[in-house]
């Protein structure tokens, strides 16, 4: 019989009618065959290769790009030879830092990325007469914990008067996208700028200053990265200062009930700190009540007069423990977005457990700004809007 042929055998007498029954009849040869294909196929999937990672993502992992090379520079004349290098084969130049925006700025397909990161050289701070203020300069790729760290140990102590909660952004991206900070009348951390120096298309470095000329130094403080490589900034510092911290729990519907009523009182309290944060998670009262839930009203205030609430050693230990509670968070943040059902009772079981009791601090500014330590295990998006 052929390889492969098909057998045909009728077989009466087993039923009411005849019964036909087809056997196929396998041999070695067609064994091997198909026991080969078989091998073949596990020996693609075995060997297939994943899609080749993207080169570069940012924190959220909401944007990446594929540049054709990324750079590393430590000194301005790096900067400048990437630039020369860039004109001479047509390529384009973007520029990213810790990669914490969410937007696409530092997006380059088939260009130059460069990072910023090792340009984090700190001048000592100088007096400025025409100013009347302290001013330190600053390379773009210093992360702001550093610069704390630094002008705290200045004698004078000196600080920011503002600036982001989180420590762990570098200052050559808060300025050029114009990030705020957070107090109530310094509007943008960008306002903080006397002076920024850029590397230009042709390699040469470019500073502008308000006494130069306001119209181009506006421009060129938030940049956007479209000027050119910002090597550094210069900002301005006041001596250290201290800020009593509250963390009050409010019904929500004391600031959030009647517009007509609630608004005046809501400004009234906002423009009588030096800062304001308000945060709200539904569900996190017994009863799943709306009108029973609370808010979480932080405020800051300078004060000459009362004495520190705590030590470094204190603020190092808390910073460690919330690191802790962030990557704990993290973890739940998936389960409630996996199971939603659940949602209801973990923010209220959370609330309960971290919020909900009064309480007042006195801490240095850095330490009072900067506190909640962990944010960056938390991957996110972001929605913001400003209320005019």
């Amino acid at each position: 019989m052929p390889i492969g042929a098909t057998k045909i055998k009728s077989t009466p007498g087993k039923a009411s009618n005849n019964t036909v029954a087809i056997t196929t009849k396998t041999t070695k040869a067609t064994k091997t065959t198909t026991g080969l294909k078989g091998f073949a196929r596990f020996f693609r999937c075995l060997t297939a290769q994943p899609p080749p990672k993207p080169k570069w993502t940012n924190w959220a992992q909401n944007q990446f790009c594929n540049p054709a090379e990324i750079f590393n520079p430590e000194t301005l004349e790096g900067l400048n030879e990437i630039v020369l290098k860039a004109k001479a084969t047509g390529k384009k130049i973007r520029c990213a830092a810790s990669g914490h925006s969410w937007s696409s700025s530092s997006i380059i397909e088939g260009g130059y990325l460069v990072i910023v990161n090792k340009l984090n050289k700190i001048s000592a701070p100088v007096y400025s007469d025409a100013l009347k203020s302290w001013t330190v300069s600053i390379e773009s790729g210093v992360l702001v914990k550093d610069l704390d760290d630094f002008l705290g140990k200045h004698d004078p102590p000196l600080a920011l008067p503002s600036n982001t909660v989180i420590d762990s952004v570098r200052y050559g991206g808060v300025l050029s996208l114009g990030c705020h900070g957070a107090a109530t009348h310094s509007r943008t951390l960008p306002d903080l700028v006397t002076e920024v120096a850029i590397v230009d298309a042709d390699g040469l470095l470019q500073t502008f200053s308000e006494a130069k000329d306001p119209e181009e130094f506006a421009a060129a403080t938030v940049n956007l990265g479209l000027l050119g490589i910002i090597y550094t900034y210069t900002l301005r510092i006041e001596p250290m200062f201290k800020l009593r911290m509250t963390d009050t729990y409010p019904l929500l519907s004391d600031y959030f009930s009647t517009p007509t009523l609630d608004g005046p009182k809501l400004k009234a309290m906002v423009q009588s700190n030096d800062q304001t944060e308000i945060f709200y998670w539904p569900f996190n009262t017994p009863g799943l009540e709306a009108a029973n839930d609370r808010i979480w009203l932080k405020q800051w205030r300078r004060t000459t007069t009362l004495p520190l609430s705590s030590s470094p050693v204190d603020e190092a230990f808390r910073k460690w423990a919330q690191g802790y509670q962030t990557q704990f968070g993290d973890h739940l943040y998936e389960f409630m977005a996996a199971n939603p059902a659940s949602t209801p009772f973990l923010n209220w079981l959370m609330f309960s457990a971290f919020g909900g009791k009064d309480t007042e601090e006195v801490l240095r500014t850095p330490d009072a700004i900067h506190y909640q330590a962990g944010i960056d295990n938390v991957p996110c998006v972001d929605l913001e809007m400003a209320f005019k």
